[in-house]
C-alpha cells in the first residue's frame, strides 16, 4: 500500500511550495465531516468516552493517557502476557472493530477504541464485557500453559 503523492506531507516540505492540486474529493469529505460536528455531536462523544472508560476501569484495565487526552479515542494496555493483536482479531471475530494492527500500538501492545459513532450504552457495556471475558480467558490459558510446561 503506497501513500498518493498528493497526500504526502514530506513531498510538500521537499518542495517548500505546492505541489499538487487539491484533491476536491478529499476537501468536499472534509467540509461534509466538519459540518456535522456541533456541540451536541461532541457532548456525545464525551459521554461515550466517559462510560466506556469506567466500564474498562471497573475491569481493572489500564487507560493509556487518561489525562490531557481527546475524547475521540480511548487507549487501553492489554496485560503484557498477552498479545493485542490476537485479543482484537478475537473481538473483530465477535464484530468488534478495534483499533490494534498500526505497528505502533503492536510495540505497545495497546489496543484503541474510536468513540465517535453514536453508540447504545447496552452496546458498549457488551463490548466491555467481551473484551474482559477474553483477556481473563488468556491471561488464564497462559498460566496453565506456564504450569503444564507448555
Amino acid at each position: 500500500l503506497t501513500l498518493p503523492k498528493y497526500l504526502d506531507l514530506g513531498t510538500y516540505m521537499a518542495k517548500d511550495s505546492i505541489p499538487f492540486s487539491q484533491s476536491s474529493n478529499l476537501l468536499e469529505a472534509l467540509l461534509t465531516a466538519l459540518e456535522d460536528i456541533n456541540i451536541e455531536t461532541f457532548e456525545k462523544v464525551v459521554e461515550t468516552h466517559t462510560y466506556l472508560k469506567n466500564q474498562l476501569k471497573q475491569f481493572g484495565f489500564t487507560i493509556i493517557s487518561e489525562q490531557n487526552s481527546s475524547p475521540m479515542i480511548l487507549t487501553i494496555e492489554i496485560p503484557s502476557s498477552i498479545s493485542s493483536a490476537v485479543i482484537g482479531d478475537i473481538l473483530y471475530n465477535h464484530g468488534y472493530q478495534l483499533h490494534y494492527e498500526s505497528d505502533y500500538l503492536k510495540r505497545r501492545n495497546w489496543i484503541q477504541i474510536a468513540c465517535i459513532d453514536h453508540y447504545d450504552k447496552a452496546d458498549l457495556e457488551k463490548m466491555a464485557n467481551l473484551l474482559n471475558r477474553v483477556i481473563t480467558y488468556e491471561q488464564n490459558a497462559t498460566q496453565q500453559a506456564l504450569v503444564n510446561g507448555k
